[in-house]
């Protein structure tokens, strides 16, 4: 539910009766918010009320909209005046952006561990995948540099299938 303040200023002598209703701009009443339309009275004294209107949150990705609302003096004599601004403008901003964002890191983060997974079931085949000596492609024959890297690395191998294993 959405508040909007409507405030009296520059003095709170007498009752003052405002008639307020929603219209539609890029956002539209029934889909996108409920339309309102009303009569609010100010007692004597009185400097501040409340227009609730409620927006309608379709789970649909959207831009931005936006609708008015708008207030006039039920009786135009009653001694009160306009204050500079006799309608606002609501945004309905987008929050299915962020939404959206959280799927795809979601999706990135499902595709980033299926990465992840060991490609062999038991520990003696791990074991025995990081013993072997593979080149940079798996249908061509290892180089010298291949075999002096494995040795150098073979040790971190060994570690990282102990860690997996946890």
């Amino acid at each position: 539910m959405l508040e909007i303040p409507i405030v009296r200023v520059h003095g709170s002598d007498g009752e003052v009766v405002l008639q307020y209703s929603t219209s539609d701009g890029s956002a539209v009443a029934g889909s996108d918010y409920v339309a309102a339309a009303g009569t609010l009275t100010f007692a004597h004294g009185e400097m501040r009320k409340v227009v609730a209107v409620r927006i309608i949150d379709d789970e649909a990705y959207e831009k931005e909209e936006s609708f008015s609302l708008g207030f006039k003096f039920k009786d135009e004599s009653c001694g009160a005046a306009y204050g500079k601004n006799k309608t606002t403008t609501i945004n309905i901003t987008n929050d299915e952006e962020f939404k959206r964002l959280v799927d795809k890191m979601a999706l990135m983060v499902n595709l980033n561990l299926d990465k992840l997974q060991a490609r062999t079931q038991t520990w003696a085949q791990q074991f025995a995948s990081a013993m072997s000596v593979h080149a940079g492609d798996m249908n061509s024959q290892p180089t010298t540099f291949d075999f002096v890297m494995h040795f150098l690395s073979f040790f971190w191998k060994v570690r990282w299938l102990r860690y997996l294993q946890h």
